[in-house]
């Protein structure tokens, strides 16, 4: 049951922020001529329960340390696809976070 509730997030993520990781990717592949190939929401990918968010307090903790360790190009772009990521991923923990 654990597995399907990860990968449920997983896919969450994935689906409703594809416009922001989209707007992400096209400028770092402008900046870089690459492609990012990291994923923000690994952390997500792992079957153990404590993966979860406590409290808005944690989330936006995680959420800063992601956007901490991101990539030096594109930040604004960067922020806005790993905010709404963990703001889909904080509702299906049940939390209610006014922004991270």
């Amino acid at each position: 049951i654990v597995l399907l509730v990860v990968g449920l997030r997983a896919r969450l993520v994935s689906s409703s922020c594809a416009a922001e990781e989209s707007a992400f990717q096209t400028c770092y592949t402008a900046a870089t001529d690459l492609t990012y190939d990291e994923d923000p929401f690994t952390y997500w990918d792992d079957d153990d329960e404590s993966m979860s968010l406590p409290d808005c307090a944690g989330a936006s903790a995680t959420f800063n340390d992601r956007c901490a360790s991101g990539p030096a190009e594109c930040p604004a772009e960067y922020e806005a696809w790993v905010e709404c990521g963990y703001a889909d991923l904080a509702e299906t923990e049940g939390l209610d976070c006014e922004s991270f």
